[in-house]
């Protein structure tokens, strides 16, 4: 578990990682009330065990920044792998979710950019190769400006349809399976759905993409 601290104006920002599953114990229900007050509703045990508490390569990295004694802002890091198709090779990565800033503690944007710059830092000096993010529209400027990310469109769905360029883009690496079984089962649960190689969620009455699971995507594909 690593610490770091900030003064920012009135409040100081003490950021505190947590690389293991007994390290983020000692903050969970402070995270947890954090979590809940950022996105309006509880967290279901289910989505806990999911993606904090039972992830199926170890435990995710969670930055959790604290503020007299409250959680005010937090970064989970989900590691997870793929394979090359090609051959044996397989690349581990980390996946970033949840990240929120409780209102009144972002003092502009230098909270959020000090959260990113210890999201980037997350793969310094470990197995993972690369962090990638599913951000919504709102976070994905800011994730590009500030957290310098770069910006990867293919396989987003427009309208429920795939596009053709990404289609021809993508036809020649679909030929074998990316994600083993185990992930795959990870992926698919209430909310989250698997059709001919893809695993999407709908948001606002549109599929959008999560994974590209297996070679099962056809040219014609319409969802």
């Amino acid at each position: 578990m690593e610490r770091y601290s900030r003064e920012s104006n009135d409040n100081k920002i003490d950021w505190v990682i947590c690389r293991d599953y007994h390290s983020f114990l000692n903050y969970l229900s402070l995270w947890q009330e954090g979590w809940e007050l950022a996105f309006h509703r509880k967290l279901s045990d289910s989505v806990l065990n999911r993606y904090f508490l039972d992830t199926p390569l170890g435990a995710p990295i969670v930055i959790c920044g604290l503020n007299k004694g409250k959680v005010v802002a937090s970064s989970t890091l989900v590691p997870l792998s793929l394979k090359d198709p090609a051959n044996p090779e397989v690349f581990n990565y980390l996946q970033y979710i949840a990240a929120y800033i409780l209102p009144g503690y972002s003092d502009g944007f230098d909270t959020y950019k000090e959260m990113l710059k210890l999201v980037r830092s997350a793969i310094v000096d470990t197995k993972f190769q690369f962090i990638i993010s599913f951000p919504n529209k709102n976070a994905k400027s800011l994730m590009i400006q500030i957290g310098r990310f770069n910006l990867i469109d293919v396989g987003f769905f427009v309208r429920g349809k795939m596009e053709l360029k990404i289609i021809d883009g993508l036809s020649s690496e679909l030929s074998r399976p990316f994600f083993d079984e185990k992930l795959l089962r990870w992926r698919k649960h209430d909310g989250i759905f698997i059709d001919d190689g893809i695993v999407f969620k709908v948001f606002q009455g549109e599929n959008n993409l999560l994974v590209l699971s297996s070679a099962l995507i056809r040219p014609n594909l319409s969802l």
